[in-house]
């Protein structure tokens, strides 16, 4: 069966690093904003191609995506989904969020990261399915994580240029 990786993660949690990540080796799909697959017509995805990739940022365009929903439909498209969650230092994802602008401050960061993890995990409850976890730190500071994470979905390991973006938000004091 065709595979769907369904990439999700609280704004800011590295989603389009990962998504990006597919890409390169080749998986159907789109890391920028605007995705290819934005339309939810999985449908239309030629025959011949084996792996895609979608990603959803929870909240999503400020809203919060029916994740189990859009699970289904990928179901129903003829693909196997195989969700994955990304998850990166709270402080880090509260920081970005600020400065992306999601959010206001960094209490409404906390607060929307919370309840994006609330989310997902509802989400993928009421499919009775525990998503695959990428750790953030470890994915883009550890090219044996990437090699493992890819090679268990008979990937290559992409050869991409990773950085920390965490370091952005360190301060260092002489």
């Amino acid at each position: 069966m065709r595979r769907i990786f369904f990439v999700i993660g609280a704004e800011s949690s590295g989603t389009r690093m990962l998504t990006k990540s597919f890409t390169s080796v080749g998986v159907f799909g789109s890391a920028e904003h605007r995705q290819r697959l934005d339309g939810l017509n999985f449908n239309n995805i030629p025959e011949d191609i084996q792996n895609a990739v979608f990603r959803r940022s929870v909240p999503h365009a400020k809203m919060w995506p029916p994740l189990a929903g859009l699970y289904n439909l990928m179901k129903a498209s003829g693909f196997d989904p195989v969700p994955i969650v990304i998850e990166r230092e709270e402080k880090y994802v509260a920081l970005s969020q600020v400065a992306a602008g999601h959010v206001e401050n960094l209490e409404d960061a906390k607060a929307q990261i919370h309840f994006a993890k609330q989310h997902i995990d509802s989400e993928m409850g009421k499919l009775g399915i525990s998503p695959a976890l990428v750790n953030y730190e470890r994915f883009v500071t550890d090219g044996k994580v990437r090699e493992r994470f890819f090679k268990q979905y008979g990937l290559r390991e992409p050869d991409i240029d990773y950085y920390n973006a965490n370091e952005k938000y360190e301060v260092t004091f002489a």
